[in-house]
C-alpha cells in the first residue's frame, strides 16, 4: 500500500511525520516487550534460586 493512500488528506510532510512517529511508537514498544520479557526472565531465575518455590509449595500444602 502506497503511502499517499493511506492519509489522502495529508500533505507529504505531514504523512512523512506521522509515519515516522509510528515507527517510533513500534520500535518503543517493542523494546518495552524484550525489557520485560528479560525482567520476567531474571525474576524467575531469581524466585528458583532463593527457594521462592519451596514456601510457595509450604504454603499451599494442607
Amino acid at each position: 500500500m502506497r503511502n499517499d493512500t493511506l492519509f489522502p488528506r495529508l500533505t507529504a510532510p505531514e504523512r512523512a511525520r506521522l509515519i515516522t512517529l509510528a515507527q517510533a511508537e513500534a520500535t518503543r514498544l517493542r523494546a518495552q516487550a524484550i525489557h520485560d520479557a528479560w525482567s520476567t526472565l531474571f525474576r524467575a531465575i531469581a524466585w528458583l534460586t532463593t527457594g521462592g518455590w519451596r514456601r510457595r509449595r509450604r504454603a499451599l500444602s494442607p
